[in-house]
Order: structure tokens, then C-alpha cells, then sequence
């Protein structure tokens, strides 16, 4: 909704020191950490606090803020509460109003009860909040931090990473390097990862499992989620963003950036590799918003087979840039990331293909490996490849490390989480788009929530449209250990604290989908 009301009141937060942060950039990067392109600035903001209030159209209700901080290249949000309604909807515009993102709504809530917004371009935006005119209630929503970004957001051209790799890259559509990469590529996305008091640019892929049960995995590296001596929290982890289908349909550059679709949040699973010092460099989330219907997807296969792959591609956002194809067609080496350290990484080298010579950049950390079968077979830790210096190696974590080589627990390792069938199988091949709506027509999934668990398990069926479910529950070995019929909506709680600790499965069944769902008890 775009109202043109009264002009709002304006709340101006002073900008972060420059200085500082090119100190810690300089710092930062000269240890090879990912590259840092927005700072967060701490506010307090609430519809009862700032802004105004005001009549609109047909009697709605509408709060408006116009928020600035001075001298930044785009701003994003940072909710630490955020609690919807039905039927209220929340819009962000950029301060000339030209870029909007939203409606957000009660469909963007969550159980940490946190949200985090895309970019908005420029010093300025304005909130504007719509409630009807018979609303009881305001939400409880508030925003702590603002996210400053200074660098890596498109330079000239006014879109954010659009336009900022170097001019030797290869855009995904370009014939012939892409031909052959239609299903691989919905796999890949744009991460815009918080941690701490910033956020960076990272590229992860969503994978398979055994199962095929779309559970929405994304792989990517254990540095995208470190700085500053420590790890993203839980609570920095649900404002991650994901940013799916941010390419270009033509080999050149287009003139205006694409615009992708975004979800916001993630939970650890498992990471492994000491973020490539002493292993593999891996890190593994679970999406907390189902993928909606709408967005093309597709699930990754991977080769966990330690021997080398003889050529393939990488698939990447460089400097958060649309997606770009690279092509090896040499073997990959075995070698160590660092002196002493395990044999954890691929070395490659990459070629010159017909529309130019596709190299890897701060951004494109995290992104996938894939073998001429199109299956994954690393992450990228780093390297010196560059558009200046073509013939330089990069390295990427091992798929067959990351397996199970990083450590004997389960948070350490890929295995628990894409073989939970105890297949043993060393390949899986791609859940394409299609048929990802072949298996779930309706698009909409019960969300399993805390993970892990300890007492309580919530299953939360909203939206999902039968009247009644069959619930089974079993262990690794698939042995029954509940079996229930369920048949309220919303959410339900089935209590788990009598089971040991260990990997569960929920296996759920309507008149038409059968749907399988995994949890851990701790």
C-alpha cells in the first residue's frame, strides 16, 4: 500500500564511525574472514514510541516513520520483536519511495519471535505500518538494530551487490557455460548473514537427503558465521537472510538489477572444520519459513566419494552479484587449507571459457562445487583467484570431509542429517523443481519446533488444509515409538521427554500426502 499522507516525523541515528570500521576491514580481511559490507546501529523503535499515527483510506489506520542515517549506501532492518496480526501489513520504502519491500504480515512471524528486512537503498527509508479500521490491537513489534551498509551494494547502478563482481565473471544464463545448469541453479542463494554487530555477503545451496523430504537444508561455510572471535547466535541466525533467484536471464549484464524473492531465518544443525583450519570448513542450517510454492527450488545432490572430480562448475554470488558460473576442466587436487592441516580441500584451478574466465570473490564463500553430474562435491573456504589473477588456485572444504571427518558427534558432521535413512550410499542426485510440487502439491508443511528438543515437541499445522492427520513416530532403526491420529488445527505438542536422546522421525499422513519430518531430543 503507498499512502500519501501527511509527511511523517523523521528519526535521525547517528552513523557509525568510518574509520573504525575500515581499521577492522583491514584487520578482518587480512585473515581471509568473509568481507563485511554493513555494520548494525542500535535503536529502540516502536509503533507507540516514534512515528505517526493517522486515518487512511477507508478508515485504516496507518503509523509512519522516516528513519536516516547519514552517509549509508542502504539500510535493512533488525527486529528483536516482531509479532504480527492478521489483516495488518507492514511495508519499508527507500526515501524517494521508489523500492518497497513487503507486505510483511503475520505469515512472517516465527518462534524466536524475531525478523530482519532485505536492503533498502540509500540514507533513508520510511516504515508504514496499515491496520484496519476495527483492530483491537497494535502489534508488538519493535526494531533494535539498523543495519549501516558502507560497501557491496552496487555501486552506480543503485541496486544492492547487483553490478559489483569483476568484469570477468560469467553470468548463469550465458550459452554454452550454462547450458546444462537449469535445475542446479535454483539450488543456489544469496545469503546476507548477521553476526554480531555486522552482516555479509555469503552464497550456500539447499541440499538433498535420503529421505527427499525437502527439508530445507542449506549448505554453506563454517567462516560465513564467525566474526570477531565468535560464532552467530541463535538470535543472529534467525535474521539471516536468503535471498533465492537473484540471476540474470540473458549472458549480459542486464541494465536494472533482478529482483529476488527472500526468507529470513535459519537454526544451526551442524558445522564442522574450525572454519578450514583444522577441517572442512562446513556449516549447515535448517530454514525456519517454509519455501513458498511460488519460488523456484531445488534440492542438491552431492558425491561424497573421495576421489577427485576431472571438471565441472561453481555457481556462486560474488560480491552478492547475480549469479555466476565457473568452470574447471582439470582435476581437482587434494591438498591441506593450512600447513600441517588435514588433506580437508579441493584445490582448483579454473578455465577460460567462450564468454569469459569465471573466478570466486568475497561473497561467493560458502557457494557449491558441483562435478559434471551436477552433484556437490565441496564449499568454497577461499583462495587467490581473481579477475587480475585468473590462473590462481581457490580451495573448497570436501564434500567426503565434511561427511563425518570433522568430529564423532552429530553436530559435526553431514551424515546424520543427509543419510538419515543409514543408506550408505555415496551419491544423491538433485530433487529438481518439478519435482519438488510433484511430491508436495499443496507447498505447505507442518514446522517442527524446538530443534533440538528436550520436553516438548511443537508441530504446528497452520495453513496446512486436512481436517485430520495420522501420526507415526520412529527411531533410526524404524522402530514405532508413537503412533497418534491428530485433529485440531494450529499447533500441537507431543511430549518427548520419555524417549532417549537421539535422531526421531515424524511421518505424517493426510488423505492425500504422506510427509516425513525429522527432529533430534537432546
Amino acid at each position: 500500500m503507498d499512502f500519501a499522507g501527511k509527511e511523517p516525523s523523521v528519526l535521525r541515528l547517528e552513523a557509525p564511525d568510518k574509520e573504525q570500521i575500515i581499521m577492522e576491514d583491514m584487520q578482518d580481511e587480512s585473515y581471509g574472514f568473509p568481507r563485511r559490507m554493513a555494520v548494525m546501529v542500535s535503536c529502540h523503535i516502536t509503533p507507540s514510541s516514534q512515528g505517526l499515527w493517522e486515518e487512511g483510506p477507508n478508515g485504516a489506520r496507518v503509523w509512519r516513520l522516516r528513519l536516516e542515517v547519514a552517509g549509508a549506501k542502504a539500510l535493512s532492518l533488525y527486529f528483536d520483536r516482531f509479532n504480527m496480526l492478521p489483516d495488518h501489513r507492514l511495508f519499508i520504502y527507500s526515501g524517494d519511495r521508489s523500492q518497497v519491500l513487503g507486505a510483511f504480515g503475520a505469515h512472517n512471524n516465527n518462534n524466536f519471535g524475531l525478523f530482519a528486512t532485505g536492503l533498502i537503498r540509500g540514507d533513508a527509508l520510511q516504515i508504514e505500518l496499515n491496520m484496519p479500521w476495527d483492530a483491537q490491537a497494535v502489534p508488538d513489534i519493535r526494531i533494535s538494530e539498523v543495519g549501516y551498509a558502507y560497501r557491496d551494494t552496487g555501486g552506480l547502478t543503485g541496486a544492492l551487490g547487483f553490478g559489483d563482481s569483476g568484469p570477468c565473471e560469467v553470468n548463469l544464463a550465458c550459452n554454452p557455460e550454462g547450458d546444462a545448469w537449469n535445475d542446479v541453479k535454483n539450488g543456489v542463494v544469496r545469503i546476507q548473514c548477521k553476526v554480531g554487530g555486522g552482516s555479509y555477503w555469503c552464497t550456500g545451496a539447499l541440499v538433498n537427503n535420503t529421505l527427499q523430504d525437502m527439508t530445507p537444508y542449506v549448505l554453506t561455510a563454517d567462516h560465513c558465521a564467525w566474526k570477531f572471535g565468535h560464532y552467530a547466535s541463535v538470535q543472529d541466525l534467525a535474521q539471516w537472510i536468503f535471498y533465492f533467484g537473484f540471476e540474470s536471464n540473458t549472458c549480459d549484464n542486464p541494465l536494472q538489477s533482478p529482483v529476488p524473492h527472500s526468507l529470513t531465518g535459519a537454526v544451526k544443525i551442524a558445522q564442522g572444520g574450525d572454519r578450514g583450519e583444522n577441517g572442512s570448513d562446513f556449516y549447515l542450517v535448517e530454514l525456519i519459513q517454509p519455501i513458498p510454492t511460488y519460488i523456484p527450488v531445488a534440492f542438491l545432490g552431492w558425491n561424497r566419494a573421495e576421489f577427485p572430480a576431472q571438471s565441472g562448475v561453481c555457481i556462486h554470488h560474488p560480491e552478492g552479484d547475480i549469479k555466476k558460473i565457473s568452470t574447471f576442466t582439470s582435476p581437482l587436487q587434494s591438498v591441506a587449507w593450512t600447513p600441517g592441516g588435514p588433506q580437508a580441500h579441493w584445490k582448483v584451478f579454473w578455465a577460460e571459457t567462450q564468454n569469459g574466465h569465471g573466478v570466486t570473490e568475497p561473497g561467493s564463500s560458502g557457494s557449491p562445487l558441483l562435478d559434471d553430474a551436477g552433484r556437490m562435491v565441496g564449499t568454497l573456504t577461499g583462495g587467490q583467484a581473481s579477475c587480475t589473477g585468473t590462473d590462481l588456485p581457490d580451495f573448497f572444504g570436501k564434500f567426503s570431509y565434511h561427511w563425518q571427518s570433522n568430529g564423532s558427534h552429530d553436530t559435526l558432521q553431514l551424515m546424520p542429517w543427509l543419510d538419515p535413512t543409514s543408506s550408505g550410499i555415496l551419491q544423491m542426485d538433485i530433487l529438481s523443481d518439478n519435482e519438488c510440487h510433484w511430491l508436495h502439491p499443496s507447498g505447505i508443511f507442518p514446522q517442527l519446533y524446538p530443534v533440538p528438543a528436550s520436553d516438548l515437541l511443537s508441530v504446528d499445522f497452520t495453513g496446512m488444509s486436512a481436517t485430520e492427520y495420522q501420526c507415526l513416530v520412529t527411531d533410526l532403526a524404524g522402530r514405532k515409538r508413537m503412533n497418534f491420529r491428530i485433529a485440531i488445527p494450529g499447533i500441537y505438542h507431543i511430549k518427548v521427554s520419555d524417549l532417549p536422546p537421539g535422531m526421531y522421525f515424524l511421518a505424517i499422513r493426510d488423505n492425500r500426502n504422506l510427509q516425513i519430518r525429522k527432529f533430534v531430543i537432546k
